[in-house]
């Protein structure tokens, strides 16, 4: 773990259930909601968020206590220096000795991959994907 940067007081903070919600457009805005789980935030706002926020508390305790849970308030997109969304990949280990000795019989593979397919027909509705916006009633 690096220490704290002093001069602008920058750390990771857990974000993840809270939505962070804005206003885009005029005179009619569309409402996002988008949740990153590890935005890089300022100490005042990760401490505006624990109910801190006239506190003397420092960024270790800061680090330590509050910026590994979720926050009780939500952040608002102009504290959020940078959304991260950490993504893993899993490696798995070479194989040992024969490979032959490992794998599952033929007959179990090819089961597997036709349980996979998907019949594709011309008659497949096309992928709508759902949005995360909507219109706000102005009135």
């Amino acid at each position: 773990m690096r220490g704290p940067n002093t001069t602008l007081d920058i750390l990771f903070h857990r974000n993840d259930p809270k939505p962070l919600k804005g206003k885009h457009g005029h005179p009619n805005p569309f409402v996002t909601s988008r949740k990153p789980d590890l935005p890089f935030v300022s100490l005042q706002a990760a401490k505006r968020v624990a109910g801190l926020e006239d506190s003397n508390e420092s960024w270790d305790t800061i680090t330590a206590i509050y910026a590994a849970v979720a926050p009780t308030e939500a952040f608002k997109w102009y504290e959020i220096l940078a959304p991260v969304e950490p993504k893993y990949e899993i490696t798995l280990p070479a194989p040992s000795g024969n490979l032959l000795d490992e794998m599952p019989p033929q007959g179990y593979v090819n089961a597997l991959v036709k349980s996979n397919k998907r019949a594709v027909s011309s008659e497949t509705p096309q992928f709508a994907p759902g949005t995360k916006r909507h219109k706000i009633d102005s009135g």
